[in-house]
């Protein structure tokens, strides 16, 4: 949905309770209040940091992998540590299970009915209590020492709102001498939850490295290279490789005098290649040390020019080399493998050589911290390098001339490790608990992350003050119709009309009542129109008509709003 707009939790998991989410990774400066008005499918990113230095000085990121696992990770939205508002649930151990239980049952009516299962009573009994000040937990601690093989399991399946939960967790292992703990957490359920049962995938470090502007044979190019998030400690592998480039040309027409002499010497990755020009007979020059030779053959005849594209085609055909000629009688001659080669060198004063590029062949771990000389020196001078922003870098080539591309290998930094998820709304618990309250409105400790490491019990690092308006929840769902008190209605708008009929489900007493508030909604268009409710008519006890200041252009607008009897 476009109108969504993306979460981004940053919790401090050293505080304690709201202090925990921060406004911003760059200061401790707190974020307590979240207000909350589209409907389902908040798309949510999460980072967990504790005091340190490793991130602008005072955070250091915990890294969340180990914990995504089943149910390792929950965002929530929604009423918390309170009990449901009514029904029953149901708690099995072994082979036998209680009847329905009170949704409030007291601890002491718990106790005799898990005590009054024939599983529970071989197993020793148990005792109910509540722990410290929780007020929504039953303690179920058995009254015999040692291991309890069989795990306490509930269902909640009837309690209220619907989708409210009693959560049974094992918070203390029996063993010897060690008397083994069961909590039944009783939880409301939340508006929106993202409580995945695989493993959340991890936000890894990205790096991008684009030609921000490609080289000329006047020009050179220039590379950006960015981390994103950036890194805060660990070390990187740059890696850049080119091949030697070098020309060839032939200074002089006198062919003649050149039969069996050396053009040159260039080195390709096994060593030295000689080559020389001949037009038969006589003995060839002798390869060098480690090396070998090319010939080319030539005619007394033959301009600079042709001798130039003759070596050219020579070199073509060598699988360590390619090579083309230009009409100066000019020869580029570029090596197959990249790396650094030792300098080509002229054989008669009839050719000149010269380095155009230079070989290399650059992977160097460098720390996540390296200054932009620690850089430039680390890529052989090949580039000049800037810094405008923390986390760029900006590559300037020394040579004119299109470049290969700069990579970096980054499974050795650190970088912020989260979570990412959707928070998805279950509509018809939404709707039960606007019912229930007929609030426009519901306040509280709504916004909610918890950890739970597997085997243990979930750790609350995040409860902060949310106002979840009754536009969160998605409109299209029947609702219960409310016999006495407000009526909330959602009209759906009709495209091109302006004006929009609303008719009350159960009509009022009598025409007197009151428009408390009236809202044109669309949470799906990319960009809706500006609408708004003006002069309203026609008001009798079972609706009224409200004009609006246009017409709708698609199907996705709904008008709001909230009535009050006289």
């Amino acid at each position: 949905m476009s109108a969504l707009i993306e979460l981004d939790f940053i919790v401090d998991v050293s505080a304690a309770g709201r202090d925990g989410l921060l406004a911003a990774i760059d200061s401790a400066g707190k974020d307590y209040t979240r207000n909350f008005v589209f409907p389902d499918g908040y798309p949510f990113t999460l980072r967990c940091v504790r005091p340190g230095g490793d991130v602008n000085g005072q955070w250091d990121y915990l890294d969340l992998s180990g914990a995504a696992g089943a149910n390792g990770i929950e965002v929530g939205i929604g009423l918390q540590n309170q009990f449901p508002t009514g029904g029953s649930f149901m708690v099995t151990f072994g082979a036998n299970t209680t009847g329905a239980l009170a949704y409030n049952i007291s601890n002491a009516n718990l106790q005799t009915a898990l005590n009054a299962l024939a599983s529970i009573t071989s197993a020793g009994n148990v005792t109910v209590s509540t722990p410290g000040t929780a007020t929504n937990v039953y303690r179920i601690t058995f009254n015999t020492a040692g291991a309890i093989a069989t795990a306490i399991t509930t269902n909640g399946d009837a309690l209220f709102p619907l989708g409210a939960m009693a959560l049974a967790e094992q918070v203390i292992e029996g063993d010897t001498g060690v008397k083994e703990v069961w909590e039944i957490t009783m939880l409301q359920a939340p508006y929106a939850l993202s409580r995945p049962t695989a493993a959340l995938p991890t936000l890894a470090g990205t790096v991008t490295a684009v030609t921000s502007v490609a080289g000329t044979a006047n020009s050179a190019a220039i590379q950006r290279v960015k981390f994103d998030p950036i890194p805060y400690a660990g070390t990187a592998i740059w890696n850049f490789a080119r091949p030697e480039k070098t020309s060839i040309v032939c200074l002089a027409d006198v062919a003649g005098s050149l039969h069996l002499l050396t053009v040159a010497t260039i080195y390709d990755q096994n060593g030295p290649v000689l080559i020389y020009l001949t037009h038969g007979g006589g003995s060839p020059p002798a390869a060098p040390v480690g090396g070998r030779t090319i010939s080319v053959t030539f005619v007394n005849s033959d301009s600079a020019a042709t001798i130039g594209g003759k070596v050219a085609a020579a070199l073509a055909l060598d699988a360590q080399f390619s090579a083309t000629t230009n009409v100066n009688s000019v020869v580029t001659v570029i090596d197959s493998a990249n790396g650094t080669r030792t300098a080509a060198v002229t054989g008669t004063a009839a050719f000149g050589v010269t380095v155009l590029q230079t070989g290399c062949n650059i992977v160097v771990g460098l720390n996540y911290a390296s200054s932009t000389s620690d850089i430039a020196t680390a890529m052989g001078d090949l580039f000049t390098v800037a810094n405008p922003e923390e986390g760029v870098w900006d590559f300037t080539a020394t040579d004119f001339g299109a470049q290969p591309a700069i990579t970096v290998t980054t499974a050795g930094l650190k970088t912020p490790i989260g979570v990412s998820g959707t928070l998805d709304t279950n509509t018809d618990e939404m709707r039960s608990a606007f019912n229930v309250s007929q609030a426009s409105a519901l306040t509280g400790i709504y916004l909610f992350v918890r950890i739970t490491n597997p085997g243990e019990k979930a750790q609350t690092i995040l409860l902060t003050p949310t106002t979840v308006t009754r536009g969160f929840f998605d409109s299209g769902s029947p609702a219960p119709v409310p016999t006495s008190g407000p009526r909330y209605n959602s009209t759906a708008l009709t495209i091109g009309q302006q004006y929009v009929d609303v008719n009350f489900a159960v009509a009022m007493p009598n025409a007197n009542w009151h428009l408390r508030s009236a809202i044109v909604l669309n949470t799906t268009d990319a960009t809706p129109l500006v609408l708004w409710p003006g002069v309203m008519s026609v008001k009798t006890a079972a609706g009224c008509r409200i004009f609006l200041n246009s017409g709708a252009d698609t199907t996705h607008y709904t008008l709001e709003t909230v009535a009050d009897p006289a």
